[in-house]
């Protein structure tokens, strides 16, 4: 773990979520308690920065796992926060669609809230006496790992198994040891482990894996996700979830249209928090075979772009072990890759239920004879070296090549939507290439992923990796997974997007 990048990261999301919250200007209790809390740390972090830099944190494994904790606090802030905002937006009609957060109560999530600043403000007690005593001469600081896991068992295998000093277990590593605590006597599936790294961080960590057990033994906790449940399939609804679903109107109206109750979000966020505060109704009905996704790939959250949008959603249906089908549907990228098709194109997969030979998505892509006069594309996302980049540029020019030049993630975004025939056209004559920062400041903002959302934007290849999972840009799949929804298609009779078990 590298102590600068951690820190960094906490800092500008605390320093984020600080202004965010301030722009909101709510009166709410919660709120302001979680502002204050988040002015308290930046006090906090500030000084810490010139210490990691000359690697003087390096060695100060107390304040690493405070920091890592901080993390982690922060991203289930900014989501529950962002779950709020859109609550209220529906309470007071400032979203018009009708079926978005339809069963959210502001007041559930403002409770959560609430709980998040009261964690914060427990971390940074910690941290402080964690900094405290690392630089006064004589002490030395007893804060660990262990300090942020509440339960005895998980405590003990955690010490015992994985190691007191360790921040983050690698995720092969952390499933082998949990095999040997139990004894053989629970099966530990491999999709559980999605929920233990629920935000990508590569492995499990103290905090993650406290709030996984909670009260529980180890093996009650991983029991109540393996247990048979007996549901009668005929008292439960067909049920779709839909993220994002503001888009997609006519399709939405279309499934309610054959007996399907569609439940809508506009974020991520607000699809954890719905279904943490319905798990039994979730539960039940994807026992049933009954329940569906739907998300895009990449959208706009509370006016923040998020290139991992679709991912993000399989993590966390999967982590759960949750079997049920999720499409992504994200009509604005060139390509998708569809779960356990091998050697099928994507232009040839039609739906989830059903294959219509060699359906021609890409309409406008030339025959290979033809593809000769089809003149050399490059979207070029220029950064804060202008003259340099204009160099580039002409040159590029000056060799025939079309240029378009951009300024920021956002606006490549944009005019993918808007240019999404004559992009996948050029791509198809393999004459389409992109240039982009690693690294690129947007405004006054930093963005430290611009090369990696900018292939993001692109490609839906990670559906490759879950089972039951898939992509399309055609709406007719979309109708076509619908449809089988609705004929009582159940989802243990596929296995892939592309063909029956």
């Amino acid at each position: 773990m590298d102590p600068v990048s951690i820190l960094s990261t906490v800092l500008s999301s605390a320093i984020a979520i600080y202004r965010w919250v301030g722009d909101l200007k709510s009166k709410e209790n919660a709120i302001l308690d979680l502002k204050s809390s988040l002015s308290s740390l930046t006090l906090v972090l500030h000084p810490l920065r010139e210490k990691a830099a000359s690697g003087k944190l390096n060695s100060q494994v107390g304040i690493l796992a405070c920091l890592q904790d901080l993390s982690e606090c922060l991203t289930t802030a900014r989501e529950h926060l962002q779950t709020w905002q859109e609550s209220e937006a529906r309470k007071t009609g400032h979203i018009n669609f009708k079926r978005i957060l339809a069963f959210l109560d502001p007041s559930q999530v403002i409770g959560m809230v609430k709980e998040d600043a009261v964690r914060i403000n427990q971390t940074i007690t910690m941290l402080t006496l964690a900094v405290q005593l690392a630089w006064t001469p004589g002490l030395r600081s007893t804060t660990s790992s262990l300090d942020f896991i509440a339960n005895a068992e998980a405590k003990a295998f955690w010490r015992q198994m994985i190691g007191a000093d360790t921040l983050c277990c690698p995720m092969n590593v952390f499933s082998a040891a949990l095999s040997t605590w139990l004894g053989g006597t629970v099966t530990v599936p491999d999709n559980l482990l999605l929920q233990l790294d629920e935000q990508g961080f590569g492995g499990v960590t103290p905090s993650s894996f406290s709030r996984f057990v909670g009260s529980q033994s180890i093996a009650q906790a991983i029991a109540q996700y393996i247990k048979p449940i007996k549901i009668t399939e005929k008292t439960v609804d067909r049920v779709i979830i839909w993220v994002a679903a503001e888009n997609a109107r006519t399709n939405v109206e279309y499934a309610e249209s054959l007996g399907i109750k569609v439940i809508c979000f506009s974020s991520l966020a607000a699809v954890k928090s719905w279904m943490e505060l319905n798990h039994q109704f979730i539960l039940s009905v994807a026992i049933s075979h009954r329940l569906r996704f739907i998300s895009d790939s990449a959208r706009n959250e509370g006016g923040i772009f998020n290139p991992a949008a679709g991912e993000s959603l399989l993590r966390y249906i999967r982590g759960r072990l949750l079997p049920s089908p999720c499409l992504i549907f994200a009509p604005s990228v060139d390509t998708t890759t569809y779960a356990l098709a091998e050697g099928v194109r994507d232009v040839e997969w039609v739906g989830f239920n059903v294959r219509l030979g060699t359906v021609q998505v890409l309409a406008l892509v030339p025959s290979p004879q033809d593809q000769w006069f089809i003149r050399p594309l490059l979207i070029y996302i220029a950064g804060t070296r202008l003259d340099q980049d204009q160099v580039h540029i002409d040159y590029a020019s000056f060799l025939g090549i079309t240029v378009v030049s951009l300024f920021s993630t956002g606006e490549l975004k944009q005019y993918v939507l808007a240019n999404q025939d004559q992009l996948r056209c050029v791509a198809a004559a393999h004459r389409l290439r992109f240039i982009t920062q690693n690294v690129r400041l947007n405004g006054q903002i930093l963005d430290v992923q611009a090369g990696e959302d900018t292939v993001n934007i692109a490609t839906t290849g990670f559906v490759a990796f879950y089972e039951r999972a898939g992509s399309t840009t055609d709406t007719r799949v979309v109708r076509g997974y619908i449809e089988a929804l609705a004929a009582g298609v159940r989802d243990t009779e596929w296995v892939g997007f592309d063909r029956k078990s």
